[in-house]
C-alpha cells in the first residue's frame, strides 16, 4: 500500500492511551486514532480497557474487516514488528496499519 499526505505508517506509541487515562475512572472513555488496516478504514487504541493486561483494539465501525478480524477487535498477544506492521496472535497473523492523518496529527 502506498503512503500519501493523509496517512503515515501507524507506531505502537502512536495509539497508545494518554497516561492518565484508564477504564477503572468513572465516565471513562477511550481515545481512539482513526487507522487503515489493509485499507479498511477502522479505529484503534492500545492501553488497559478495564482488564489487567495491555490490549490493543480495533473497531471497524461497520466497515467490513480484512481478513480473520472481526468488527469489533481486541488481543493482548501483539507487536508492531516495523512502522505501519501489526502482527498479533500466536498464528503470526499481520495487517498494514497506517494513520489516518486527515484526524489525527502526529508529532
Amino acid at each position: 500500500m502506498s503512503e500519501n499526505l493523509t496517512t503515515v505508517r501507524a507506531l505502537e506509541e502512536d495509539l497508545r492511551l494518554p497516561a492518565a487515562s484508564h477504564a477503572h475512572q468513572p465516565n471513562w472513555t477511550p481515545v481512539w486514532v482513526p487507522v487503515w488496516i489493509d485499507g479498511v478504514r477502522a479505529r484503534a487504541f492500545v492501553g488497559n480497557d478495564g482488564a489487567y493486561s495491555e490490549v490493543i483494539r480495533i473497531e471497524f465501525d461497520g466497515n467490513t474487516p480484512p481478513g480473520e478480524l472481526t468488527d469489533s477487535f481486541r488481543t493482548k498477544y501483539f507487536h508492531f514488528p516495523a512502522p505501519g506492521r501489526l502482527s498479533w496472535g500466536h498464528d503470526g497473523h499481520e495487517h498494514d496499519i497506517l494513520l489516518a492523518l486527515d484526524h489525527v496529527p502526529r508529532t
